[in-house]
């Protein structure tokens, strides 16, 4: 589970709310008002939500669409991935087993590897495969992964452009209504009630796209980027553990694609987790 995105999601509709009661006067029974339990203010979320989705599918393939509340669903609670430490621990005991065993004695090692595209590249590696080839099989690999995830990034930023415009729509639609069947004989009050009702619908569109689309697409493509570089990271030294190059070298490469407060822990992971490793 993402804490921080859930987290996140949860503040900034918290303090959303939070707003609105301040406004109100600390009367709770205000947030009524922005529920689609009338006739108008759910004319406003039908068409706000309703279009948004409706518009935004359209720029889609359905492929993309269906499988869009999956992507959503893995954004927020991702599940557990082994960390770039755990990487350079893996690397460098199969670099130390490589080069002592041969290339290949890594195929006992399978069951170790729980990441398929890690699995994939030594796999190439056991069977003998080019370098070369290893990389351009694995360099289309990440490129389909980004093409793929790219589909709900690009649904969840287009929701998040027609959201307001759908806003604007509504409240212009519910004014033009209002002024149609403006009674002169029902007071200030009743006409300040529609007007208020009326922009519900902004208030619908900007919300729903920079509480809910926007933050959803963002977070999905830096998760798409942190996998990209740990899958670079992975080549390298797939392709490092090929060549046969001394564990310690190994090391270094994947310490390339760490942050530096990271750097110590993983050394010392590594260091305990290959044995002789680090020291050959």
């Amino acid at each position: 589970m993402d804490l921080a995105a859930l987290g996140g999601l949860a503040l900034a509709i918290l303090m959303v709310v939070g707003a609105i009661v301040v406004e109100a006067g600390g009367d709770f029974g205000q947030l009524a008002a922005y529920l689609p339990t009338q006739g108008p203010i759910a004319g406003a979320w039908m068409l706000v939500v309703g279009g948004t989705l409706a518009a935004s599918i359209v720029t889609a393939p359905l492929s993309g669409v269906i499988a869009l509340p999956k992507a959503i669903l893995r954004t927020l609670m991702p599940g557990s991935h082994e960390t770039a430490a755990d990487l350079a621990a893996l690397f460098v005991r199969l670099s130390e087993k490589a080069r002592r065993e041969g290339l290949l004695s890594l195929e006992e090692e399978e069951g170790a590897i729980h990441d398929e595209f890690m699995r994939k590249g030594m796999q190439q590696v056991v069977d003998g495969t080019d370098p070369e080839v290893i990389r351009q099989i694995l360099e289309i690999d990440i490129q389909e992964m980004v093409r793929r995830h790219s589909v709900a990034q690009a649904f969840l930023t287009q929701a998040g452009g027609f959201a307001p415009t759908f806003g604007i729509i509504g409240t212009v639609s519910s004014l033009i209504a209002v002024l149609a069947h403006l009674d002169p004989a029902a007071g200030q009050e009743a006409l300040a009630a529609s007007i208020s009702a009326a922009f519900i619908a902004t208030f619908l569109g900007l919300a729903t796209a920079n509480l809910i689309f926007l933050p959803l697409a963002e977070k999905m493509k830096e998760n798409t980027a942190h996998e990209v570089a740990l899958r670079n990271m992975m080549i390298e030294n797939i392709l490092a553990v090929q060549s046969g190059d001394n564990p310690r070298l190994v090391f270094e490469k994947l310490e390339g694609f760490l942050a530096p407060s990271e750097r110590a822990a993983a050394r010392a992971r590594a260091e305990g987790g290959g044995g002789q490793a680090a020291a050959a």
